[in-house]
């Protein structure tokens, strides 16, 4: 099942913002984490607040994210099923300064893929980007 409509990607760019002061390490997975649980309860307005104080891009694009998403979920949800919950496929740094967590948001007949990328420029770390698709990312391993 492919369907390519429906991936959403936001990127941070130098955009003058008041984000906070940035995330160890470990609370990168625990934020994303937090909005993924309201991802999953549908609730993408919380969700991507909560990011917000750690996304260095202005609020009116968050705020068109958040419109963006709410519109295309009822074609998500009616073709793939129910919500049945989350799961973090992968967490990975590369270098000293990305880390990309990946999580598939579980439906009754097929999943979403969410990525959350981090950026740490200086000492601490910050959104780089956010999406989701229905497409696979990474590769398996064989067994």
């Amino acid at each position: 099942m492919r369907l390519g409509i429906f991936t959403v990607i936001v990127l941070a760019f130098a955009f003058p913002t008041s984000a906070s002061a940035g995330l160890t390490v470990e609370e990168t997975e625990k934020l994303s984490d937090r909005a993924m649980q309201h991802f999953v309860d549908e609730d993408f307005e919380a969700g991507y607040k909560l990011l917000r104080p750690n996304w260095p891009i202005p609020g009116v694009e968050i705020d068109g994210l958040i419109n963006q998403t709410q519109q295309q979920w009822p074609l998500i949800s009616n073709r793939f099923g129910a919500s049945i919950g989350y799961e973090l496929i992968k967490s990975s740094t590369a270098g000293e300064s990305l880390r990309r967590m990946i999580y598939i948001h579980k439906f009754e007949k097929h999943f979403v893929t969410w990525v959350f990328v981090f950026y740490k420029a200086k000492d601490s770390w910050q959104i780089n980007s956010v999406s989701f698709t229905d497409q696979i990312l990474m590769p398996f391993s064989a067994h």
